[in-house]
């Protein structure tokens, strides 16, 4: 369109219906309009990269506020569904699901990509809770528990990892204080010293573009985050994605 413009004005002065001055201001003004329509372009451009974060933060802000006393509570009994059954958009992904979780053992679940293992995570969580059936956490119903209380006693690494903008030691203990015993032998276990060998600053090494971590070894700071923790029940969803 500006270009067209510029040409249009040449025409005119080439045929004496635009002066030189008429000119000079129509170059001008044409100017002006360009940069108003760079910034109506970028800003456009910016909408859409973040109108997905805005009906993100729309959703959140229009959840109902949990139930939360500050009450402290730590589970040591089994986790078990009975009838379980969960639907999305018409299909169901659970119908009548009846599953014990025995303490102080390990359970795996199995399933093809898009088999409901993730968003049976999520209603362990407390995530999810448009489900029918029957959670309970030892003999209590886990309605009767507070949320903030279910996830202080159950720690899930998820599929979508979250590093942070810091340190190697903070996207680790997450500024918890840990035994420090304990942390050596995750360390060692998980083969993290080798990380802090590759990179001269070792635990000071500030995770970010400059620093960039292959994905194995993203995976192994998640899963000595998740092994640091104080909960009872811990949940790996695909832990071992993008090991070797």
């Amino acid at each position: 369109v500006l270009i067209c413009l510029y040409l249009l004005s040449i025409a005119f002065v080439q045929k004496n219906v635009l002066t030189l001055g008429g000119f000079l201001a129509a170059m001008l003004l044409i100017t002006k309009m360009q940069d108003s329509i760079n910034i109506i372009t970028s800003n456009y451009v910016l909408y859409n990269e973040r109108k997905s974060s805005l009906s993100h933060v729309d959703r959140i802000l229009g959840l109902v506020e949990e139930k939360n006393t500050g009450k402290h509570e730590v589970f040591d009994s089994n986790i078990s569904f009975h009838k379980l059954s969960f639907s999305f958009s018409n299909n169901k992904i659970y119908e009548d699901v009846d599953i014990c979780f025995k303490k102080n053992t390990i359970s795996t679940i199995m399933g093809e990509s898009g088999s409901g293992k993730t968003t049976f995570v999520k209603i362990l969580l407390g995530h999810l809770c448009n489900y029918k059936g029957y959670y309970f956490i030892g003999n209590r119903n886990s309605e009767a528990i507070e949320k903030a209380v279910i996830r202080d006693n159950i720690y899930c690494m998820q599929q979508e990892h979250t590093l942070f903008d810091r340190d190697l030691l903070y996207n680790i203990t997450l500024g918890r204080t840990v035994d420090k015993e304990k942390m050596d032998r995750i360390i060692r276990m998980l083969k993290i010293d080798q990380l802090l060998d590759k990179h001269l600053q070792g635990w000071n090494t500030i995770v970010n573009k400059e620093n960039t971590l292959s994905g194995g070894e993203i995976q192994k700071i998640l899963i000595a985050r998740i092994l640091l923790s104080d909960a009872n029940c811990l949940v790996f969803d695909e832990p071992t994605a993008a090991l070797d």
